[in-house]
């Protein structure tokens, strides 16, 4: 079928969020285990819409100071007041205790992020928020597929976002969707968010024994990409498969840099975290020495290729600055003690799974 064939075909099914969009979303609640899973059209323009029905203009957040400037545009874009928390040297997520130090009276929500894929922690800020009455949002946009203590990452959160952009465990060059347990959080950003067709066949409302059809004509043109969302619902499976075999391939090689006098791997002594891996996160441990590391890791038949950690201190940014234009913080941690690796996984092909798991529990005795 020629694509323009396919979008005249699937366009007023497309628009009332059946199809491969419904599959889409069935497929992230079931993977999640959560109650409403919303296609949209990326994870920058769904925390928007999440900051836009909680009503969070003009209010306090809390994040983290270290992300992708991503993950606070549509924040910002709703006037919020944001206050930087630290990161977690051992983890580059938010700090609980960091968060807790900065909440004020008028703190109504925060703010983690998932920071290249290793899962924030989930219990202590579930604890936090519902102690102190907050919000807690969630960028999962990196982790999909990644887990703290057993659970996914970040879906204890109020409401979370994931990505299917490039470089993400399952893509399809675009596209993203937030998740939540909140059925009425669900429909006001279904309300804004999506077509009218959609809005009148799941926002229909009884009063006083009178249907009546509740729909939004000024709603934001969020959907997710029909092509985007046939690619995902065709392949979730097999791209979920392959997440797996790369993070397999993630808890072999930080073995491997574990057992060099080069770098520690990111996150430090917690079998509890395991992250989605897009690539690995470590800290020197003393002197940054590059060419050393590679020449450890093609010994091990590894060509890996070490970078710098992406990602700016928001109070660095010109664009902050310009709204924020208080004296700059002191940074959580010093950014030049991190390193980053990726690899290809046919680098990988002489490693089974099972190969890895077999040597992963031989280390633990």
């Amino acid at each position: 079928m020629r694509m323009s064939d396919f979008l005249t075909a699937n366009d007023r099914q497309h628009l009332a969020g059946l199809g491969p969009v419904a599959r889409v979303e069935s497929l992230l609640e079931q993977f999640y285990g959560v109650e409403h899973a919303l296609a949209v059209c990326n994870a920058t323009q769904g925390l928007m819409a999440v900051a836009t029905v909680l009503g969070l203009r003009g209010t306090e957040v809390i994040g983290p100071d270290l992300t992708w400037a991503g993950s606070y545009a549509g924040l910002l874009f709703q006037q919020v007041r944001l206050r930087l928390a630290k990161v977690d040297s051992q983890t580059l997520t938010v700090c609980p205790s960091s968060i807790r130090s900065s909440l004020t009276p008028a703190t109504r929500a925060i703010v983690s992020v998932d920071y290249l894929g290793i899962p924030a922690d989930g219990e202590a800020l579930r604890t936090l928020a519902d102690e102190h009455e907050l919000l807690w949002i969630a960028d999962a946009a990196s982790s999909l597929g990644a887990l703290r203590n057993g659970s996914p990452a970040s879906a204890s959160a109020d409401v979370w976002v994931v990505s299917f952009g490039f470089g993400k465990g399952i893509t399809a060059g675009g596209g993203g969707a937030i998740l939540t347990n909140h059925v009425d959080l669900y429909e006001k950003l279904l309300w804004l968010t999506q077509h009218p067709d959609r809005q009148r066949r799941e926002l229909r409302r009884i009063t006083n024994e009178t249907l009546i059809e509740v729909d939004n004509e000024l709603a934001l043109n969020l959907v997710m990409h029909p092509l985007a969302a046939q690619m995902i619902a065709e392949t979730f499976d097999e791209q979920l498969a392959t997440l797996r075999r790369r993070q397999e391939q993630g808890a072999h090689l930080s073995e491997v840099l574990g057992e060099t006098d080069l770098v520690v791997p990111l996150p430090i002594s917690d079998d509890e975290i395991t992250p989605s891996y897009p690539m690995i996160v470590g800290m020197w441990k003393g002197r940054k020495n590059t060419y050393r590391l590679k020449q450890a890791l093609h010994q091990q038949g590894i060509s890996a290729r070490i970078g710098p950690v992406p990602g700016r201190f928001m109070q660095t940014l010109p664009a902050f600055r310009a709204k924020y234009p208080a004296p700059l913080q002191r940074q959580s941690i010093d950014l030049s003690r991190y390193l980053t690796i990726t690899w290809d996984e046919e680098n990988f092909s002489c490693f089974s799974a099972a190969g890895i798991r077999s040597k992963r529990r031989g280390n633990k005795h």
